[in-house]
């Protein structure tokens, strides 16, 4: 409803109802000519939930149901009756409300009086608005995507007029009869009109007419009441019956006399006929299914009609949408020309092309030829069976592009000759990468026939879920793919609840029964894909042989008939050892166990997987080249195995070897042995008795090719003893990682192992974390081994800088070094994670250093002790040295002590863009106050990052710059958390407690509500220890 005056500058009004409580939040318009205000009524409609409307291409509303979502309720607006009077008794009752709590405006400039009266004109309107939605969603469904095999339209009459008037529809006779479905066009080269009609066919008789008017007599029903009333729109144009623009282009030699004639009456008479039975409701949409058009074909008597399509072409539209046109429609867009060019490109490539048949066989020997095809083949807009012959070694990607273009065009039957085994591999690679059952899901093609694969003539045919192997081809080219994909599923589902060997041998013979039916009698394999599992069933045998699976998925029944020979499994989890041994039990013929596992803990658990005796396992291929898990004795053992049949494949491993045995270190050491290791990550657990067999192991790392070493642990000490490397040139990254809590402790002989692989090797990555030096002096040494014109990156944990630190003459030594280095290049980076930053502790000299370090860092958490007010005699060094501060790196920030609020007035100038966390921590005995500057710092950081702020034990000195925090745009509640004097202040001072803002009562009702049940759960908690004792 279009309002009287136009909406200028809404004022929002917040109007209230008699107890106080809020009603409505509408926004009112002040009318210029009358200078009153009024409301408009799609704004009243938005305010209650479940009604919205729609405006369709033809200028009316079209009402329907949405969620809370906006998401449609009720799809295709067959309820269109019962949504518009929902919405009109919804619209009234809103009204009355606003009335009756005193809302007197005018809705759309018009009085109640008037507003009801164009509800009620509104309403008149909605038959019609039914109709025109039944049309368009039945004639725009997904019925004309290129994988459907029938022509969309089609309409059943009697055969002539005499025929009975009972119900039974075996007392009657029916032809189908196709209609030509032409889209809209305002012109065409030929000037013909552009609106459906009769295709030129004396139509088809049905067989079983009971089942056929069952499944689509909802459908025809729906097709007869446009073709009797006429329908139009953007994209098609169904002319009234009366006009008889419906026998356009019929013949009434060929369509028959009486149909001619009498077309009117036959189509009174099938409405009224379709309209007395019983028909099923149509659920899930007004179209037709991809099933349902294609079954069509199915109950039509073809002797007489010469074949299954009328006279109807297919043609492809836009967007790859195919439609069923009659000859003349259909060859007013076809380019002649193009489909010379495809037939000159054809023949060049060794290929024919038969228009009558729709069929071309083409050669082809690159891509670039592929695609030229392919392009040829869309223009020539025009549908073809398509058999291709490979003459280049084309990968999977290459030919699933290839079929995805062709099905584009079209296309129904692909045949492709020269596929190998490395484009489509059998067995566990197949099911675990399917490239054919992947492309017809996609695609849509009806089927794929794979020709001489996988040995020279045989086939095999691809077709929806199903693949079947043939050792003579076809005995015909098209099979009808659909009715054999249903005999296939029949034959799944019997299969599926086999139990013994006679319902075996029932689902072979039905199996037998249907190939022999489509002329497939040269199958001897048949597998079946689904999402988890895969199933090759032997037909010479009668059953299972190959079964393939993700994570132990699939019918327990087919494993356990005894038949299968290859099992392959991907594993998500490791908990299945009872499982493959109660197959292995059951299928006594298993040959090929065939398992892939992705994890760090494959070969702790090996000895779940590989249940055969490790002498009889064969290593056909070998690629695990790195190595994360902890190793076990067994794991040892085979992986000592494989690395003799295929050495030098190993080039990480992280070694562990707290589960190892004496034997198990023998088995490593001899894997270390024979190869050529890059990456060796030692977990350096106790050493105990076993010292000797832990050097021998070290003894065997070929230290000339490593390039990486990680020492991490509680005893690296010790490990480091053991290690007696020789000169290792390729070293690039060096780690020492200590484990928390414990710091780890280096002598100085550890110190001169590690100066001894430095010095050997062009290290670009050094890292200390979570250790000390036993003698401070021997950062010394490390520092002057370090070439830092090389060194890219230095990991300092905080513990091993500090002490770093502490040596004054060493860190001047290693500031000066990396100032000489930044001459040349950019020299090392330096990461920190984490500085505690104590000024108390901190000499003068050690603070000038500190500077020069800073400018090379990289610093993710800054902890600033602020116990003590700053000494106006070290202000100008402590400044300096927070200004050197790398805060463009800075994610999280801590401010503690007595003083916290004197000493953030030195950071309001700092930009630190990464900031996640600002951390403020007074003492809970000290009043500190930030200061209206120091708050205004934070909101910038607020302004600029979705920072979390946490003050405990601060306040404000302005109560009122509470404000100022939680309103930020990036301040949700999560975001603001207070504690101690923090929280109390903010509850106690009138000023916060009358703040009318939603956002911070949401948030205290939120800390409330917290604080409540953190004091229930330590309540029960102390009842249930109280209870216990």
């Amino acid at each position: 409803m279009e309002s009287s005056a136009q909406p200028d500058s809404p004022v929002s009004q917040k109007f209230e109802a008699e107890d106080g409580s809020p009603l409505r939040s509408l926004p009112s318009y002040l009318c210029a000519e009358t200078d009153k205000r009024y409301l408009l009524l799609t704004d009243i409609q938005h305010a209650f939930n479940g009604i919205d409307h729609l405006k369709y291409t033809w200028g009316d509303r079209v009402l329907f149901t949405i969620d809370a979502a906006g998401e449609l309720k009720g799809t295709y607006f067959r309820q269109a009756v019962a949504n518009a009077r929902c919405y009109h008794s919804m619209v009234v009752e809103e009204l009355e409300r606003l009335h009756s709590n005193g809302i007197r405006d005018r809705v759309d400039g018009k009085d109640p009086g008037q507003l009801l009266d164009e509800l009620h004109n509104l309403q008149q309107k909605v038959p019609e608005w039914e109709y025109q939605n039944i049309c368009y969603q039945t004639l725009t469904d997904k019925s004309r995507e290129y994988k459907y095999a029938t022509s969309v339209l089609f309409i059943v009459l009697p055969s002539h007029l005499s025929s009975k008037k009972d119900s039974n529809p075996s007392t009657h006779q029916f032809r189908l009869h196709f209609l030509c479905d032409n889209y809209n066009r305002d012109a065409t080269p030929e000037n013909l009109p552009q609106h459906v009609h009769l295709s030129n066919h004396p139509g088809y008789r049905l067989k079983q007419p009971e089942e056929f008017f069952q499944k689509y007599g909802g459908y025809i029903l729906r097709v007869l009441q446009m073709i009797k009333h006429g329908y139009i729109d953007d994209h098609y144009d169904i002319p009234p019956l009366d006009t008889l623009k419906i026998l356009w282009n019929c013949d009434p030699n060929i369509i028959g006399s009486r149909l001619a004639m009498d077309i009117e009456p036959l189509i009174d008479r099938a409405i009224s006929y379709f309209q007395e039975l019983s028909l099923p409701k149509w659920k899930e949409r007004l179209g037709l299914t991809r099933d349902q058009s294609a079954a069509i074909k199915t109950y039509l008597d073809v002797q007489d009609g010469g074949g299954a399509e009328s006279n109807l072409c297919r043609y492809i539209g836009g967007e790859w949408l195919i439609y069923r046109k009659c000859e003349a429609h259909a060859h007013q867009y076809l380019s002649r020309q193009s489909l010379e060019h495809l037939r000159k490109f054809v023949l060049c490539h060794r290929g024919h092309v038969d228009m009558q048949q729709a069929r071309i066989r083409v050669e082809l020997e690159s891509m670039s030829e592929a695609d030229q095809f392919q392009m040829y083949l869309c223009n020539a807009k025009h549908v073809f069976d398509i058999s291709i012959k490979l003459c280049w070694e084309a990968t999977q990607s290459v030919l699933r592009m290839l079929c995805l273009d062709i099905a584009k065009t079209g296309t129904g039957i692909v045949e492709l000759d020269g596929i190998t085994l490395d484009i489509h591999p059998q067995g566990y690679e197949q099911h675990r990468n399917n490239l054919f059952h992947d492309v017809i899901s996609k695609s849509g093609l009806r089927s794929i026939l794979l020709l001489n694969y996988p040995r020279p003539r045989e086939w095999c045919v691809h077709v929806d879920r199903y693949s079947l192997q043939l050792k003579t081809p076809p005995a015909q080219s098209s099979p009808d793919w659909m009715a054999l994909r249903s005999d296939l599923y029949k034959f799944q589902g019997m299969m599926s609840e086999a139990q013994d060997p006679s319902e075996w041998k029932s689902a072979a013979t039905k199996l037998q029964t249907a190939l022999e039916k489509h002329e497939l009698s040269g199958t001897y394999m048949v597998t079946i894909y689904n999402n988890t599992w895969n199933a090759v069933f032997d037909q010479k045998r009668g059953a299972a042989v190959e079964v393939h699976s993700e994570d132990m998925v699939f019918p327990k029944n087919v494993l356990s008939a005894g038949s299968i020979r290859t099992l392959g499994v991907h594993l998500n989890s490791l908990d299945f050892e009872q499982e493959l041994l109660d197959i292995m039990e059951t299928n006594t013929e298993l040959q090929d166990l065939i398992v892939s596992y992705y994890g760090h803990d494959i070969y702790y658990r090996i000895e779940h997987i590989v249940v055969h005796k490790l002498t009889d396992v064969v290593f056909t291929q070998w690629d695990c080249d790195h190595l994360f898990s902890k190793i076990s004795d067994y794991s040892a053992l085979f992986l000592d195995i494989a690395s003799r049949q295929h050495p030098s494949v190993l080039t990480l491993l992280t070694l562990d070897v707290s589960c190892l045995s004496r034997n198990g270190l023998s088995s490593i050491q001899e894997v270390l042995h024979r190869s050529d290791l890059q990456h060796l990550h030692v977990v350096c657990t106790p050493v105990d008795c076993q010292f000797e067999s832990i050097a021998q192991v070290l003894g065997a790392v070929q230290w000339s090719t490593l390039k990486s070493l990680v020492l991490v642990g509680l005893h690296i000490e010790a490990w480091i003893d053991l290690c007696q490397p020789s000169f290792s040139p390729s070293l690039l990254s060096l780690q020492i990682q200590g484990t928390l809590p414990k710091i780890q402790e280096l002598s100085h002989s550890n110190v001169l192992f590690i100066i001894q692989l430095i010095c050997a090797s062009p290290v670009v990555e050094l890292c200390f974390q979570n250790v000390q030096l036993q003698e401070r002096r021997d950062w010394e040494l490390i520092v002057e081994s370090m070439d830092v014109f090389l060194l890219q990156t230095l990991s300092l944990g905080e513990h091993d800088f500090m002490q770093l630190l502490s040596v004054p003459d060493t860190i001047a030594l290693f500031g000066s070094r990396l100032e000489s280095a930044a001459l040349d290049t950019d020299g090392p980076k330096i990461f920190l994670a984490s500085f505690t930053l104590d000024f108390a502790t901190l000499s003068q000299s050690s603070l000038e250093s500190l500077k020069r370090i800073f400018s090379y860092c990289c610093l993710e958490k800054l902890i600033v002790k602020c116990d003590d007010p700053i000494d106006l005699s070290v202000f100008d060094p402590i400044a300096s040295v927070l200004d050197s501060v790398p805060w463009l790196t800075l994610k999280h920030l801590y401010l503690s002590g007595d003083s916290v609020s004197y000493w953030i007035r030195l950071l309001i100038n700092v930009n630190a863009p990464r900031l996640k966390s600002l951390n403020l921590r007074g003492a809970h005995l000290v009043r500190q106050e930030l200061t209206h500057s120091s708050v205004l710092f934070v909101e910038r950081l607020m302004d600029t990052n979705p920072l979390v702020v946490h003050l405990e034990d601060i306040q404000l000195q302005d109560p009122h710059d509470w404000v100022l925090l939680v309103e930020k745009k990036h301040s949700s509640m999560e975001n603001l958390q207070l504690g101690g004097s923090s929280l109390e202040q903010l509850m106690s001072t009138p000023e916060a407690a009358n703040l009318k803002h939603l956002k911070l009562a949401q948030w205290l009702s939120e800390q409330l509500e917290r604080v409540q049940e953190r004091v229930k759960s330590v309540y029960m908690k102390r009842t249930m220890i109280e209870e216990c004792e």
